[in-house]
């Protein structure tokens, strides 16, 4: 993206963050000028950076992906949530390509080796290098859905169950890419993606989308409250079919919704970004859902990765 573009969409977005902030606003652009010229790519947690996820007990960990702490919270009322011991964590990434690069290290290289990793997430191609999880089951890879732009959560479940019972693992990490836009249940919103545009726009995440007056705030909210409703009723039926005493549900990333006058998640010095739930509770095969059988690589000619993270808004 050339210089003008940028100063161009920075101008846009400025004039949104005053529509929405008042003179809070200014914080966002002074900060995305900071970040694009100081610090982008590194590793600032301004306090917030938690542990790895080895360094505590669990033998099935489930990731919901970008899922902030009062979202959850606001589902105490669903069988799975209620039924859970209710805690939080800071995570060691805030976003997931660096929770990847973070959590898979040589420290804890045993532990991985003991690992069945199951993901709906692109970048384990890009940020798992070595160690590697001894099962790695990228099922982006062959259960992508063009249409909606994501990998369902049915896909991700089907695989973990098949998992859970055809394998001997010592940990089992099951990685959703919801309630992560795109919303599976609300397609009209998309995720402000147009694949032609790609490294042309900056309006390139649904957070993009609401800083440009594309959608409002609690249209979004409502949106991000469906997916992840969406997925729990998948998690319900994992907890239902996989056998486990220590399960934790947890996620690799919250997200900012206007705190400090951020969006989204990136290196932002807001709390809502890097702390995530750390529910505790445990599953029980009970034998109630069989899985589809999918063939991998059946649909790896459903578009390159570059499009895939793009559609997630990694872009």
């Amino acid at each position: 993206m050339g210089l003008i573009t940028k100063a161009k969409n920075l101008l846009t977005g400025t004039k949104r963050h005053l529509h929405h902030d008042g003179v809070r606003g200014v914080q966002w652009p002074v900060w995305m000028v900071y970040n694009e010229l100081a610090i982008r790519g590194t590793n600032r947690s301004f306090g917030y950076q938690g542990g790895n996820i080895y360094n505590y007990d669990w033998d099935l960990l489930i990731l919901l992906d970008g899922c902030r702490v009062d979202l959850l919270s606001e589902k105490r009322d669903h069988d799975i949530i209620s039924q859970a011991e209710w805690g939080t964590e800071f995570s060691i990434a805030p976003n997931s390509s660096r929770f990847l690069e973070n959590t898979f290290v040589d420290r804890y290289g045993d532990e991985i080796s003991e690992t069945a990793y199951i993901t709906a997430n692109p970048h384990s191609e890009i940020n798992i290098t070595r160690p590697e999880p001894d099962y790695l089951d990228e099922v982006w890879r062959y259960a992508w859905d063009e249409e909606i732009g994501t990998t369902p959560a049915h896909a991700v479940t089907d695989r973990a169950i098949e998992a859970g019972r055809e394998t001997d693992h010592d940990r089992y990490i099951v990685h959703y890419i919801q309630p992560h836009f795109p919303s599976v249940p609300r397609p009209d919103l998309g995720s402000g993606i147009e694949l032609d545009q790609i490294g042309k726009s900056w309006n390139n995440s649904i957070w993009d989308s609401l800083l440009m007056g594309e959608v409002e705030l609690e249209e979004l909210w409502s949106a991000y409250q469906e997916n992840l409703e969406y997925v729990l009723d998948d998690v319900s039926t994992l907890l239902s079919n996989f056998e486990s005493e220590q399960v934790v549900i947890s996620a690799d990333h919250g997200n900012a919704a206007g705190e400090r006058s951020f969006y989204g998640h990136g290196d932002y010095p807001v709390r809502e970004v890097w702390e995530v739930p750390w529910l505790r509770t445990r599953a029980s095969d009970t034998k109630s859902h069989t899985p589809k059988n999918y063939q991998k690589g059946e649909n790896d000619d459903a578009g390159d990765l570059d499009e895939r993270l793009s559609a997630l808004g990694y872009k």
